[in-house]
């Protein structure tokens, strides 16, 4: 099968190692890109997927290169034993619970699943899960029969509801703001990494679940915590910026003058920052990507002159 320059065939052995890939992470395309801040220009879930499913016979090489060395650098998703499951969904079955009160009382859910796929994993259609999002779930069982069981003990109302009496309406000028930091890849997941100060129960699940039509409400302490945090994010060094034309003319005017190739420029570089990688310095050259983590980019750039001053 012949291809267009810069793509590659998506042959029976590159899709079996896509499926192998998505299966022992336990990621799926939409899941594997969320939050990434590197992401090429032009990638969506939608692509993968469709290498997967033999829908499409191509990709672009740095597309292909980007998803197979992400999902390969995940750890491997250990998944629970079906029988464990089949009695935790016995004991679901057997206590009346249903996938409403599992997705309200974990305010959006277990990792990935909506309310459907809670509802597919009680009716027996699924099988197995990962042992991770297994405990998730056993835990929300728990609090749901203790509440239960209070609430039949005292005949009282029970905190859960009086918390969501206390949520306020997810406004327009919340989403506005909300879009925008996922716009600069803060959102759903990158305000979590090595954040101690969290609120309970909040989770880059319950974020995620903002985005969706289902999400109505929202904890006050929830949302002021997010957009704070946020706005921090927006001032900060590894914030995400737009490789605009002029920057992106002077890496390649740097590039001609000192006359070497991207590998041979990056392994030239000293004291090379964590996340910079030699393929995403040459998507910048290419503009296979258009944005880059501001340090990153302004590490590049002061290297480069660096370099361009030894030359003359």
């Amino acid at each position: 099968m012949s291809v267009f320059k810069g793509y590659t065939g998506i042959t029976e052995e590159t899709k079996q190692r896509l499926k192998q890939l998505q299966s022992e992470s336990g990621r799926t395309p939409s899941m594997l890109l969320k939050g990434r801040m590197d992401i090429p220009d032009g990638l969506t879930a939608r692509q993968i997927s469709s290498w997967i499913s033999g829908r499409s016979k191509s990709a672009k090489t740095s597309h292909l290169d980007y998803v197979l060395t992400l999902w390969a650098s995940l750890d491997k998703v250990v998944y629970c034993d079906a029988s464990d499951l089949a009695s935790l969904v016995f004991e679901i079955k057997s206590h009346k619970i249903s996938p409403q009160q599992i997705y309200y009382i974990l305010d959006g859910g277990i990792p990935g699943y909506g309310r459907g796929m809670l509802a597919r994993i009680i009716n027996g259609r699924i099988e197995t899960i990962s042992q991770n999002d297994f405990e998730i779930l056993k835990n929300a069982v728990v609090k749901i029969k203790d509440r239960e069981a209070l609430k039949a003990k005292t005949n009282v109302r029970q905190p859960a509801l009086i918390n969501r009496q206390k949520r306020k309406p997810l406004s327009k000028n919340h989403l506005r703001d909300l879009e925008k930091y996922r716009a600069q890849g803060f959102l759903p997941s990158a305000i979590f990494q090595n954040r101690k100060n969290v609120p309970e129960g909040l989770t880059r699940y319950v974020v995620a679940n903002w985005f969706s039509k289902e999400a109505k409400t929202v904890s006050p302490e929830h949302i002021n915590f997010v957009l704070k945090t946020c706005e921090k994010m927006s001032l900060s060094p590894s914030r995400k910026v737009d490789i605009t034309d002029p920057i992106h003319g002077r890496l390649l005017h740097y590039k001609k003058i000192i006359g070497k190739g991207p590998k041979a420029l990056f392994k030239s570089f000293k004291r090379i920052p964590a996340g910079l990688s030699p393929s995403m310095f040459e998507s910048w050259l290419s503009r296979n990507t258009k944005t880059a983590r501001k340090d990153h980019l302004d590490f590049v750039l002061a290297e480069l002159e660096e370099m361009v001053k030894k030359t003359n």
